[in-house]
């Protein structure tokens, strides 16, 4: 009797070996495909990172591209203005009293020739601001004085007040333009904004 209950214990002792080595080895197993998981969700996390690295890229990139534009489009428009707008400019500034040559110099350093040109609220090709239009009789928009003929009406307008409260000055007459008909001292961007005036004046005659 003594000899079977230890054959028996024996018997008992290996079976619960047995379940605990199984028991083992699925506990190892699921701590392997667990940390398989969390290695797979890792490199989840890893490729999302990356694409949210590479949209942020993308978008300032994109952003970017288009703050340039509106400089890199401009200079396009100066064949342009050879032929129809230096024209309407032309007609412009003689119905305004505004010798043409400073007209035109006023333009190209205001806008490069570009109707669509915005800055700081300044539109188009005189880069007048709504405001100041509207003091001149302008009733619309913004939007309105990206026209050509609309922004060179009122444009030239306030160019030839700052003409004649200069007696004639280029370099006062665009101080004002640049700055307010009420400005006195030359600032350094006035003095530069003369200088490319004057440069661009004697290019032409």
């Amino acid at each position: 009797m003594q000899e079977a209950s230890k054959a028996d214990a024996a018997r008992t002792e290996a079976a619960l070996g047995q379940v605990e080595t199984g028991a083992l080895r699925r506990h190892s197993s699921h701590h392997v495909r667990h940390s398989r998981r969390h290695h797979r969700h890792g490199g989840h996390h890893a490729r999302v990172s990356a694409v949210e690295t590479g949209s942020v890229a993308e978008q300032a990139a994109s952003a970017a591209a288009e703050q340039q534009p509106v400089r890199g489009k401009a200079l396009g428009y100066a064949s342009q203005a050879r032929g129809g707008l230096k024209d309407l400019i032309a007609k412009h500034a003689a119905a305004n009293g505004v010798p043409f040559a400073l007209a035109d110099a006023v333009v190209r350093i205001e806008s490069r020739y570009n109707p669509g040109a915005s800055n700081g609220g300044a539109v188009g090709l005189m880069q007048i601001k709504p405001q100041t239009a509207r003091g001149l009789g302008y009733s619309g928009g913004a939007a309105g004085l990206k026209n050509p003929e609309t922004n060179l009406t009122y444009g030239m307008k306030y160019l030839a007040q700052a003409y004649r409260m200069s007696g004639g000055s280029t370099c006062a007459t665009v101080m004002r333009y640049q700055s307010g008909h009420y400005a006195r001292r030359a600032s350094a961007a006035n003095r530069a904004y003369c200088g490319k005036a004057q440069s661009i004046m004697a290019s032409a005659s």
